[in-house]
Order: C-alpha cells, then sequence, then structure tokens
C-alpha cells in the first residue's frame, strides 16, 4: 500500500505540472476589443454574381478605444490594407478574394507590434453599396513583442472583425472599423476535468490492487 501511495501522489504531481501548471508557462490569448476609425473608398466592377467590390483605405487610421489587451492603445496609428471581395452587392453571396489578408490592420505601440490577418466574410452580414458599406469577417489577431519587453507574451487568437460607413459616390467614412477576441472555448477547464478524471481513475485501480 505504501508503493502505491507513492505512485498516487506522483501521479498528482505530473498532473499539476504537466496540465494544471502549464498555462502560467505559456503565452497567453488575446482579450479585449480595439476600434479604429478613417476614410477610404471603393470600386465596384462586373454585375450579379460576378461583381466585384474593393475597399481602398486612406492609410493612417486612428485607434479611438481599446479594452482588454488593447488597453492604453487609444491615439496609435494605425495601417489597413485594401482588400477586395466578390458579390452582387447584398447579403448573403459575398466572398473574400485572396484569403487571408495578412496585417488586414497593424500599428506599434510602446515596442509591440498589434495586428490582424483577415480569413473570410460572413456572407450573411457583408454588402456594398454606393452610399454605405456594411462587413463582418473573421481571423486571427496578434501582438508580437519587441526585443527589450519580455514578459506577458500572446498566442494567436481568433478573432473577429467589424466594417461599416457611410458617404456617397463610394467615398466613405467608416463609422466603425473594430476587432474583437472571441471566446476561447473553457479550454483550462476541459484540461482540468480531463486530469482529474484520470486520476480518479488510477486510484480506483491502485485500490482494487
Amino acid at each position: 500500500m505504501k508503493i502505491s501511495t507513492t505512485i498516487l501522489s506522483l501521479l498528482v504531481t505530473g498532473l499539476l505540472s504537466c496540465g494544471l501548471m502549464a498555462p502560467q508557462a505559456r503565452a497567453v490569448q488575446i482579450t479585449g476589443a480595439i476600434n479604429f476609425t478613417g476614410s477610404g473608398s471603393a470600386t465596384q466592377t462586373g454585375s450579379g454574381a460576378g461583381q466585384s467590390t474593393a475597399i481602398h483605405f486612406n492609410n493612417p487610421f486612428s485607434v479611438i478605444g481599446g479594452v482588454g489587451s488593447y488597453t492604453g492603445t487609444t491615439g496609435s496609428s494605425a495601417t489597413f490594407t485594401d482588400f477586395t471581395f466578390t458579390g452582387n452587392g447584398t447579403f448573403n453571396n459575398a466572398t473574400l478574394v485572396g484569403s487571408p489578408i495578412l496585417n488586414e490592420w497593424s500599428f506599434t505601440f510602446n515596442g509591440r507590434t498589434y495586428s490582424f490577418d483577415l480569413f473570410a466574410v460572413d456572407p450573411a452580414n457583408s454588402q456594398a453599396n454606393a452610399s454605405s458599406i456594411s462587413l463582418q469577417g473573421t481571423g486571427i489577431l496578434r501582438i508580437t513583442d519587441g526585443a527589450s519587453l519580455g514578459g506577458v507574451h500572446f498566442d494567436p487568437t481568433s478573432g473577429s472583425f467589424a466594417l461599416s460607413g457611410a458617404g456617397s459616390n463610394f467615398q466613405f467614412t467608416f463609422l466603425n472599423a473594430s476587432s474583437s477576441a472571441l471566446p476561447e472555448g473553457g479550454s483550462a477547464l476541459a484540461l482540468l476535468g480531463v486530469s482529474l478524471l484520470g486520476l480518479e481513475i488510477f486510484r480506483r485501480r491502485l485500490v482494487r490492487a
């Protein structure tokens, strides 16, 4: 029984170091949201299902608010990357061209580079015409430490993207250009549950032995 207790104790230690302690050693998920403002234009070619809309951004854009991992970045100047999506200008048929759009937006603040890679637009929530643009999409948020910072490092994190603007003759003031982190989904809690379940199964086997 003494040997079994020792083995059980070692298993507990292993689970704590490999499972429960691991999130402290790994990079952390990006959290929060960030908003930008700026202007731009759009060019539409073709018609019907073959229509495409090319969005051009008049850089730089300005950060007008940030929370979570983006706290304190207000006032930073950001660069947006032009992109094109197809569809006839109405909801339900928009498709991003040339995915992914790397660095759809990016900026540097206090030695850290913040960026977003746009992977897809949501067909049901994206449209453009001569007087308005409304678009939603998904991609990957990134925050990269400068060489002198150290400290916290961030994992690339799934994020959402929203863009809306109004104007005339395809010249737009973007009312909202924003990104936010998507929920992680409780992976740490799931890891804890699996670890405890494995520990209980092993304990029962030792008792039967």
